[in-house]
């Protein structure tokens, strides 16, 4: 899977996920009331104030102009982040601007061009238009903020999938060993030429050492030296290597030493520093190991060469390459894991803390008894004090980098009595410390630490082998043309055949039939010819009965009409009277002409016969043309689903897979949410942090896999899928909101302090709202997500 770098902006994220627009509405009522609390008046200054106004100086004019500057600002801030339900949270970089438009009014930067003059606006009125803004400002970098954990939480989730699938799939675990084998093999040999070098720079010591000493024969006998000090060099770099085989294993695989379950992200930036000096303290021992063997004799040489080619022919018996590769795996899934429950312990506080004063209807009255000057005062704390838990949350406090928690505390201290110094720790807050957890979190998911292969590890045997490939096609292409397009011509031949004498010249015939119905023409007899020989049959029974019988007139026609009804009667009476003497009959009589009578009364009679099967044929002609054409339009349309799905990728193998993957965490991910929610811990009135955090990570998830699973259920339709996608985000955000108010809590935990609760003994009521929406997640679109054994 590819996923997508959050640095850049976070419009793309609050983009595939409504979260951050949920954050920031249900901040709506509390501001609401603020805003309630410092109502503006609406009536312009009075004349007093015009002439004041007209005879003030120009420190007065310059004060006007910029209340006026500030109060735009204000209003296009109001614009820009509307508290509502279908609103979108502005980006980083919007934020960002909106906070340097406002302090750059409040300084009296006018260079912006206005409409009108300056407006009759007090500085008092200004400075509350400042705040409102400015709480617009807080809530929406609080909403962005909490929306920036999610998405690293979420890419921290997906990077922990890959190396569980890695683990636990053996095709995936020989197919990463593949990749990844040369970063381990240029790894080896940059370990290997270190010490290579260390060994050619101790020889270059020991015999400069030596030739200081040496006479002038000995040096003339070390002029073939240096091939000698080459071989010294390789032998003693081999010797090294062979004596510490962990020293190879750990450089092939760095995590084989490790235990999983001490895994940290800190723990890895520290060893990653302390990693050259490890290897050089090997070297050391290697280098003594190699000093003592020097000294041995040439059997104990011997002896310990063998001994070292056993321990390194055990351990790489004892350890295979795939199962180094799963520990690897697992080790970095579980660094992963750790990284996600620690934002997502952080990202619960937050969402546990959105509730402040203002949010119950105490602190509704108790704002309405308020002085303007109080409220604004209550603003201002309530929010440095978002301000400083954002800050707190989005800092890192570990090896990666340096802590940002004191240079906000700085600006938090004053936050709570300045608009100034809250402007300050605002743009503290969006340009620097939210960046830094950005940055963080990539460092996290970069393939040297955490993170799965680049691209170009992961594709390099494609690479390599498809020009291979690609390379012997093209020549057997070449050698074998004419033979293939041979081929080719039988094949479009045999396509053009099938589409035409067995799709659209059936399909053409149907169509006619259907449109001139039942014809005249026979399929079997003509109607023509069943008459013409019954005419004959008529004419040879008159005719004979008029000879034997001498009838004529109405008589004769009388036995023309029974011999259309199929009556012989008289040519049968003749017939049987001449069969008493058939020779005398057949010589003389009319023995011969009566069996020829008899004859073509059965050519008649068999006519007749195919006269009702030739009916039956044309009445079910429309069916049968049906039936010989369904076959080829089945085929049809099978070629054509196998053809849209390999173009669209979902009929491919891949494309089925990462279907199946989808709906797999989908049902995870709810199922974690059942078991979060039935823990002993999530009986109270609230979740504890981690736990919520969990929740909303899992949320998220079915956030972003809702609409490409209920648009598989829904057959393509994306007007159904989008109707049921609306109420499957309406059963999330029930459960992100499903906390009680926090007076309720409050309230709670003072029961709990005098032992009058019952929570020991009974659950909260945010617990059976928990509970209601999960089983009715699972009642509703528990089918959509079902995994089948």
């Amino acid at each position: 899977m590819g996923f997508k770098d959050s640095a850049s902006s976070s419009t793309a994220a609050s983009a595939s996920s409504s979260f951050a627009a949920d954050v920031l509405s249900r901040f709506a009522p509390q501001l609401e009331r603020y805003e309630a609390s410092l109502a503006l008046p609406s009536t312009p200054a009075s004349d007093d104030q015009a002439d004041l106004g007209t005879a003030s100086t120009a420190n007065q004019t310059a004060q006007a102009t910029t209340n006026a500057a500030v109060s735009k600002a204000a209003a296009d801030i109001v614009r820009a982040i509307p508290i509502t339900d279908k609103a979108a949270v502005p980006s980083h970089s919007a934020l960002v601007r909106l906070l340097d438009r406002l302090d750059q009014a409040c300084q009296g930067d006018t260079n912006t061009a206005f409409d009108q003059g300056p407006s009759p606006i007090s500085q008092d009125n200004a400075e509350t238009l400042r705040l409102v803004a400015l709480a617009r400002i807080t809530y929406a970098a609080y909403a962005l903020g909490l929306d920036a954990l999610l998405q690293d939480a979420s890419r921290i989730n997906d990077e922990a999938w890959f190396w569980t699938e890695v683990e636990e799939s053996a095709y995936r675990t020989l197919a990463h060993l593949v990749q990844t084998l040369p970063h381990r093999i240029a790894a080896l040999v940059g370990a290997t030429l270190e010490l290579a070098a260390e060994n050619a720079s101790h020889t270059v010591r020991g015999t400069m050492d030596l030739a200081r000493h040496s006479t002038s024969s000995d040096k003339r006998a070390n002029k073939s030296r240096p091939s000698s000090e080459r071989d010294v060099t390789l032998r003693n770099t081999l010797r090294t290597i062979l004596a510490t085989p962990n020293m190879v294993t750990g450089i092939l695989f760095p995590y084989q030493f490790r235990s999983e379950g001490s895994i940290t992200f800190a723990l890895v930036q520290q060893q990653a520093q302390d990693k050259q000096r490890a290897r050089d303290r090997a070297f050391g021992q290697a280098r003594a190991a190699q000093a003592v063997d020097d000294d041995e004799d040439e059997a104990t040489s011997i002896k310990a060469r063998k001994r070292r080619a056993k321990a390194l022919r055990s351990a790489a018996l004892k350890l295979s390459p795939t199962h180094m590769i799963r520990h690897e795996a697992r080790c970095k899934r579980q660094g992963l894991m750790h990284e996600r429950d620690l934002l997502a312990a952080k990202m619960g506080e937050l969402a546990l803390q959105q509730a402040a004063p203002g949010d119950s209807d105490d602190d509704e009255v108790s704002l309405d008894s308020l002085s303007a000057k109080a409220v604004e005062s209550r603003l201002l704390q309530d929010l440095g004090a978002k301000v400083h838990r954002l800050a707190s949350a989005l800092d890192h406090d570990d090896s990666s980098g340096t802590s940002t928690s004191d240079e906000i505390k700085i600006d938090i201290e004053a936050a709570s009595s300045s608009a100034d110094a809250l402007t300050t720790a605002l743009r503290t807050l969006l340009q620097e410390t939210l960046p830094r957890s950005r940055d963080r979190t990539r460092l996290i998911l970069s393939p040297a630490r955490f993170g799965q292969p680049s691209p170009l590890t992961q594709n390099w045997p494609s690479l390599v082998v498809y020009p291979i490939a690609a390379l012997a096609v093209s020549r057997y292409l070449n050698n074998n043309w004419d033979g293939i397009a041979a081929k080719m011509h039988e094949a479009k031949e045999t396509v053009r055949g099938f589409l035409v004498g067995w799709v659209w010249e059936p399909c053409v015939q149907l169509l006619e039939t259907v449109r001139h119905g039942r014809d005249d023409a026979g399929v079997i007899i003509s109607r023509e010819s069943l008459q013409s020989d019954l005419e004959s049959l008529e004419r040879m029974v008159s005719t004979f009965t008029r000879e034997k019988y001498g009838i004529t007139g109405a008589e004769l026609d009388a036995v023309a009409s029974r011999v259309r009804q199929g009556d012989l009667t008289y040519v049968l009476k003749i017939y049987e009277d001449e069969m008493r003497s058939p020779l005398k009959s057949a010589v003389k009589g009319s023995l011969i002409q009566s069996l020829l009578i008899q004859i073509q009364k059965a050519k008649v009679d068999l006519e007749v016969a195919m006269s009702g099967i030739d009916k039956l044929l044309k009445s079910q002609q429309l069916l049968f043309g049906a039936v010989g054409v369904a076959p080829a339009l089945g085929v049809l349309y099978l070629s054509v689903q196998w053809l849209k799905g390999k173009v669209s990728g979902s009929g491919t193998k891949r494309g089925r897979r990462n279907a199946e993957n989808l709906r797999v965490r989908a049902w995870e991910a709810l199922r974690r949410i059942d078991h979060l929610l039935s823990s002993p811990s999530s009986t109270h009135s609230t979740l504890p942090p981690l736990n919520h955090g969990l929740m909303l990570l899992d949320l998220s998830l079915l956030r972003s896999s809702s609409y490409p699973l209920l648009l598989s259920a829904s057959k393509g339709n994306k007007h159904l899928a989008k109707r049921l996608q609306r109420q499957f985000l309406h059963d999330v955000r029930d459960l992100e909101s499903s906390n009680l108010p926090r007076a309720r809590r409050e309230q709670s935990e003072r029961q709990e302090e005098r032992g009058t609760s019952l929570v020991d003994q009974q659950p909260g009521l945010g617990y059976w709202s928990r509970r209601a929406a999960v089983e009715r997640m699972w009642r509703s679109w528990g089918g959509i997500i079902h995994v089948g054994v």
